[in-house]
């Protein structure tokens, strides 16, 4: 499958920043008028569309650069590349062009966008790399991670040879491209295995493209609520749908792919990991799981978790560091009968790279503390946009932080 991508370029030839690389795991630049509009496949072949406004770009950008990459084979083997240039709003081609006589090459400078005279022209350009998208993007002054920064350029002289753009590397913010191949691998994989689950990724991926999460990591929990009044919300599916749209959360957002999942009443216990292999009846399975009570104690399942993650659930009043935030999405009918011990277990937890989002679904949400200390690292979803995701911190949460709503289904 090959993958096309437009990077953004001001007058050095190097992007301003990550936002500037636009591809099909960060589909939307947050300020520039640039998206991918994703592919399709039919009998003709497989195509991916690129949309840019250039009458609205800002005037510190002088060229925006059209690339194509593929994974695992290169371009000698797929062949029949084409790139064709269309006025987005009549819908006349305006530029066709085929880039001939690639071999080894896995990326491909296809054409530039760039300024002239007041104006904007096209250039074929049809220049390879043997070394994927990272030895591309590395050419733009976009950082890869370490493994990936061997730049190899392999000139294959396709198209219409032009000089290309400084090949000189700036400091940039990391574009992680290995987990842009990962993602890239498993929406292929959902698409065979669990193609219901495809499209709440790709929500996802917009979601957290418009919020500059795209390539951030964090490690995605799941806490569910088993108490008796719950019976009709597990009977009715209503909770299995949630967990699937938890998992298309934690399929883009943990670099294993996987969810933790915890389960409460008036006692709490971790039930295993949730994924693509066993999402399938996952709430019945729950449902059916050990005895927990009758009641609704948020406290045990939180002092549960902060063990899990972080080896203790004392006291804190210092901050705490950890390589990854902890997302932990909370699926409750009812407020806490232990409101003293649950805002205590938020307090301390407000100093640690912890976010707790409560999803309330029945007809009406818990209006005890909880939702006032939202502050804290916390922040409750009212029943009507129950199905509503919330992004935390790309990196630390801070001892008071914030919430922004993003809607997945």
């Amino acid at each position: 499958m090959v993958d096309a991508a437009a990077i953004a370029l001001d007058r050095t030839g190097k992007v301003r920043s990550d936002d500037d690389f636009v591809f099909y795991n960060q589909p939307v630049h947050p300020v520039e008028h640039i998206r991918h509009d994703g592919g399709s496949t039919d009998s003709g072949g497989a195509s991916e569309l690129l949309m840019v406004d250039l009458a609205r770009l800002s005037p510190s950008l002088q060229s925006v650069v059209v690339t194509a990459s593929v994974d695992a084979q290169s371009f000698g083997v797929v062949g029949g590349l084409q790139v064709q240039v269309f006025n987005a709003v009549t819908g006349e081609a305006l530029i066709g062009f085929a880039i001939d006589g690639a071999s080894s090459e896995t990326a491909m400078i296809c054409g530039e966008l760039y300024r002239h005279n007041g104006g904007w022209k096209f250039r074929a350009i049809g220049q390879g790399y043997s070394n994927g998208l990272s030895g591309l993007a590395a050419d733009f002054g976009i950082d890869v991670e370490p493994d990936e920064s061997t730049l190899q350029q392999v000139p294959a002289n396709m198209g219409q040879p032009v000089n290309p753009v400084s090949a000189t590397r700036a400091t940039a913010p990391a574009v992680r491209l290995a987990k842009r191949e990962r993602l890239a691998s498993m929406e292929r994989d959902l698409a065979l295995t669990a193609p219901a689950l495809l499209p709440m990724t790709k929500q996802v991926a917009v979601c957290l493209a418009k919020h500059r999460l795209g390539h951030h990591d964090a490690r995605v929990a799941l806490c569910i609520d088993v108490s008796g009044s719950m019976y009709d919300l597990f009977d009715s599916g209503q909770v299995q749908r949630l967990i699937e749209r938890v998992l298309a959360m934690g399929l883009r957002f943990d670099d294993d792919g996987k969810v933790d999942v915890f389960a409460f009443s008036d006692k709490a216990v971790r039930i295993g990991e949730l994924g693509t292999d066993n999402h399938v009846g996952f709430a019945d399975e729950i449902w059916q799981g050990p005895s927990l009570g009758g009641g609704t104690s948020y406290g045990p399942a939180m002092r549960l978790i902060r063990r899990y993650y972080f080896g203790t659930a004392a006291k804190r009043r210092t901050p705490l560091h950890a390589d990854r935030p902890v997302y932990v999405m909370w699926i409750t009918d009812g407020a806490s009968s232990d409101e003293r011990l649950s805002v205590s277990h938020i307090t301390s937890s407000s100093y640690e790279p912890i976010f707790w989002q409560f999803m309330a679904i029945d007809e009406e949400p818990a209006t005890n503390g909880m939702t006032r200390t939202a502050s804290s690292g916390s922040s409750m979803t009212s029943p009507e946009d129950w199905s509503t995701m919330s992004r935390s911190s790309p990196s630390m949460i801070p001892r008071r932080s914030a919430t922004t709503r993003c809607s997945i289904g």
